[in-house]
């Protein structure tokens, strides 16, 4: 594989102070000098400013050199995209239990019967708490494995009980999805609205609008994105509809929603930001300036870092 030698220089440029020191800690090798190669590598790019490859043979000569430094920028690329994924998944809720997914299954595999049901029992209770229904669905899988390749004497009594203890009902989940990829369609017509609103945009946004009337269950459900997804999806299509005061009055019950439930900031914190965008846009077509350029970028600068502790806006 050819690493894009542009691409691997912004990827270094986009690392932060964190990033580099966990990439450095946790990547260097320590036992073998031949392997510390890309870590000389991985200095020279960081230091400039713009990409000079011909810099980087004078200056790494004779351990980086033409013939090896597409293998030396390939390999450092994988080891830099292994860190950031790791780094990123730290206090993630999710990555954590897809990492739980992957040792359930070993030890599945090894035979490791009673150790593997423990943490599945655990996992399937992080993953229902979460929401993580992508996940569940694994762990189901994981659970039938688990069944079909165990002695008969082994009893899953406890187990199966839990397996059947869904968070929300099949059918919420398929209406849950549907409202999903409705909502993503709706942020795709946000964008073109921001244009030009013709004919053919008005009558898709008439469409979804009674549509997502046949989802109105989800204002009940006790899953946090079904009625995410239902009322985000109603509120921005009138809010390019124009319907500002509907779209205000969602908006501020969806807030409430995430106040309650602050736990889905680390797993959903996007969603969230979104949510106070539309707020803020509301708010500045009514008259009012509820976020300020500053509070906008403050925002940014926070789902990068996920650093979600409480909500970040309150009416």
């Amino acid at each position: 594989m050819k690493t894009s030698s542009p691409f691997l220089w912004q990827l270094i440029r986009s690392l932060n102070s964190s990033e580099k020191l966990f990439f450095k800690r946790n990547y260097s090798a320590v036992n073998r000098k031949e392997d510390k190669t890309y870590l000389k590598l991985f200095s020279a790019i960081s230091a400039q400013k713009n990409y000079d490859e011909t810099e980087i043979l004078i200056k790494l000569s004779p351990a980086v050199n033409k013939k090896n430094i597409a293998y030396q920028k390939h390999y450092l690329q994988q080891q830099i995209c292994d860190a950031i994924i790791q780094y990123d998944g730290k206090n993630d809720a999710q990555h954590d239990i897809y990492n739980q997914i992957q040792l359930i299954r070993v030890l599945r595999k090894k035979g490791l019967l009673k150790e593997a049901h423990n943490a599945w029992k655990k996992t399937t209770d992080k993953a229902r708490k979460v929401e993580s229904f992508a996940l569940l669905n694994l762990l189901k899988t994981e659970f039938e494995k688990m069944v079909l390749f165990s002695s008969s004497q082994m009893k899953y009594d406890e187990l199966h009980t839990i397996f059947k203890k869904n968070a929300i009902t099949y059918a919420e989940y398929a209406n849950l999805i549907t409202l999903r990829d409705i909502y993503t369609e709706t942020i795709l017509l946000k964008r073109k609205a921001h244009f030009d609103i013709d004919e053919d945009l008005k009558k898709r946004i008439a469409t979804l609008l009674e549509q997502i009337e046949y989802y109105s269950d989800a204002s009940h459900s006790t899953s946090f994105w079904y009625c995410h997804y239902y009322y985000m999806s109603k509120a921005t299509l009138l809010y390019i509809n124009n319907s500002i005061d509907e779209s205000l009055t969602l908006l501020k019950l969806v807030l409430t929603k995430w106040h309650k439930d602050i736990k889905f900031l680390r797993t959903g914190g996007e969603f969230y930001v979104e949510l106070l965008y539309m707020i803020n846009y509301t708010g500045v077509l009514q008259g009012i300036t509820i976020m300020s350029p500053k509070h906008s970028i403050t925002l940014v600068i926070i789902l990068s870092q996920k650093q979600f502790k409480e909500p970040i806006l309150r009416l």
